[in-house]
C-alpha cells in the first residue's frame, strides 16, 4: 500500500512520539537509580503511599477514557465540518491528524503513572515503590505503538 507523503510523515511523528516519551520513562528509571543512593529518604507514613498508589491508578483510568472522549469529539466535529458521515470517508491523512491530540494524551498519562512511581521513591527513597509504577506505564505504553491501521480501527470505534 502507497501512503501519501503527508501521512508517512503523520505516522513518523506520531512513532518519534512513542519512543521519546518511552524513552523519557527509562531516563527516569536510571535517575532514581542514582539519585536514590545519595539520598536520605524521608520518613512518611502509609497513607502517604497509598496517596500516590490510588493518584496513579485515577491517572491510569484517565489515560484510557480522556482520549477515548477527546477522539470521539474530535471525530464527530471534523465530521461536522466537512459534512461527511462516517469516518471511512475519511483520508488516512485526516485521520493521522486527529489522532494527534489523543494520541499524545494517552502517552503523556502513562508517563504520568511512572512520574507519580518516581515521586514516591524519591520521597520513601524504596525504589521498589518505583517499579510498579514503571512496569504499569511502559509495559501499556508498548500496547499503544501507532500504526495507522490502529488509528482507522479508533476512529470507527469513536
Amino acid at each position: 500500500m502507497n501512503q501519501h507523503p503527508n501521512e508517512k510523515i503523520s505516522l513518523q511523528t506520531l512513532k518519534i512520539l512513542w519512543l521519546g516519551l518511552l524513552v523519557s520513562q527509562l531516563s527516569f528509571l536510571a535517575a532514581l537509580y542514582y539519585v536514590l543512593q545519595t539520598k536520605e529518604p524521608l520518613d512518611v507514613g502509609e497513607e502517604f503511599v497509598y496517596g500516590f498508589a490510588v493518584a496513579a491508578l485515577v491517572i491510569f483510568a484517565l489515560s484510557f477514557f480522556v482520549p477515548k472522549f477527546v477522539l470521539k469529539a474530535t471525530k464527530a466535529e471534523f465530521l461536522r465540518q466537512r459534512g461527511l458521515q462516517d469516518s471511512k470517508q475519511v483520508s488516512d491523512d485526516d485521520l493521522l491528524k486527529n489522532f494527534f491530540a489523543p494520541f499524545v494524551l494517552r502517552m503523556a498519562l502513562l508517563e504520568a503513572v511512572t512520574l507519580m512511581g518516581f515521586g514516591l521513591a524519591y520521597t520513601t527513597g524504596k525504589f521498589e515503590h518505583f517499579l510498579l509504577f514503571f512496569a504499569v506505564g511502559v509495559t501499556f505504553h508498548f500496547t499503544f505503538f501507532p500504526s495507522l491501521q490502529k488509528v482507522k480501527d479508533s476512529f470507527l470505534k469513536a
